[in-house]
């Protein structure tokens, strides 16, 4: 992949985080980020096929492209609005440990963290500021 491609790639990766962590604040997502996504859709196209297990699906750029920028940007941009227009939506979260703030999708209606570490993070920090104040 040329430098061009990857300035593309990363741009488009930029778009996405913007897109996922206005989704998870419950934010109204940027004008520009959407047509932005929209237009790599539209450059890009990708379908979903069926894969050998069931319920599951892979997404495939509809012209492959011989550089593979393409075909990274074509998965992405499908992938993204696949999650923004469907059912995961509504799982998407910022992690609210102490310096995480990583974007995740929860196993379960009060997950608060990404990982158990940030769990343990979190719970020690709360325990540290409860005992220094008390």
């Amino acid at each position: 992949m040329d430098e061009d491609a990857a300035r593309l790639v990363i741009a488009l990766r930029d778009i996405v985080l913007r897109l996922l962590r206005a989704a998870a604040t419950g934010a109204a997502s940027s004008t520009d980020d959407r047509a932005a996504l929209n237009d790599v859709v539209l450059r890009h196209p990708a379908v979903r096929l069926l894969t050998d297990t069931p319920g599951q699906a892979a997404i495939r750029p509809l012209v492959p492209d011989d550089d593979g920028a393409g075909a990274v940007l074509a998965v992405l941009a499908a992938a993204t609005v696949e999650l923004l227009s469907g059912p995961d939506l509504a799982g998407i979260a910022l992690c609210d440990a102490p310096g995480c703030g990583q974007l995740y999708h929860r196993t379960r209606p009060n997950q608060q963290w990404c990982t158990p570490h940030c769990g343990a993070r979190a719970r020690s920090e709360r325990h540290h500021e409860r005992s220094a104040t008390g």
